[in-house]
């Protein structure tokens, strides 16, 4: 009864279910960033960057272009965003890869991994492959490694999403996302108190790496 009365979940919390039932019982604020399956949330607008990488894409007249990402993650976030007149043709566009699991290794390791077995079973699959999205700047590493040691490097468009730190040191061609988290963080504090449901997106800014100085 005297303790903390705001929590904010960064990420995706173990058992959360539990948790936001009982701070709910308990009549605790709450909110969760960059977590979808909080009920209060405040998240990095995703799908609308994947959006926007696809239409990159085609203005540039690339055809076979893939979104690396979970099948259900496509279903529920980003098919709801596109247009009715589009989504069969976004459809064609998933190459459906497993959920991340929690990791005990370094994580970004794990990211890289990841990036180059996508990378290559994609080419397995479409070896007409001319662009893929990832979820990470991380995997686009791994991705970008898996085609240097193919002598593949630069024949297929590279996107990310976060816009990582290490992304603009890594002279990979690669197109990312990047999302205001001190705005994330400001619209938590101002919608702490307020009851219901919430969800509030982060606008994200495409980055093109390497950065043109023009």
């Amino acid at each position: 009864e005297r303790g903390c009365r705001y929590y904010f979940f960064i990420g995706s919390p173990a058992n959360y279910q539990i948790l936001f039932d009982f701070l709910d019982s308990m009549k605790r604020k709450y909110i969760g960033f960059d977590f979808n399956q909080a009920p209060r949330r405040i998240i990095p607008d995703r799908p609308q960057a994947y959006i926007n990488y696809c239409q990159i894409i085609q203005q540039d007249g690339l055809k076979n272009i893939k979104i690396a990402v979970t099948d259900s993650y496509f279903e529920n976030h980003i098919i709801p965003r596109v247009p009715d007149n589009q989504k069969e043709l976004f459809r064609k566009y998933l190459f459906a890869v497993p959920a991340i699991k929690y990791t005990l290794n370094n994580s970004y390791t794990h990211y890289f991994q990841l990036g180059k077995e996508i990378m290559e079973k994609a080419l397995s699959n479409f070896p007409d492959l001319d662009a893929i999205a990832f979820a990470t700047d991380y995997h686009v590493f791994g991705a970008a490694e898996y085609l240097k040691q193919h002598n593949k490097e630069g024949k297929i468009r590279l996107f990310g999403m976060r816009d990582a730190v290490a992304s603009q040191f890594t002279s990979i061609p690669l197109t990312t996302t990047r999302f205001d988290v001190e705005y994330g963080a400001q619209e938590m504090i101002k919608n702490i108190n307020i009851d219901g449901n919430l969800e509030i997106l982060i606008p994200g800014k495409i980055i093109q790496y390497p950065l043109s100085y023009d």
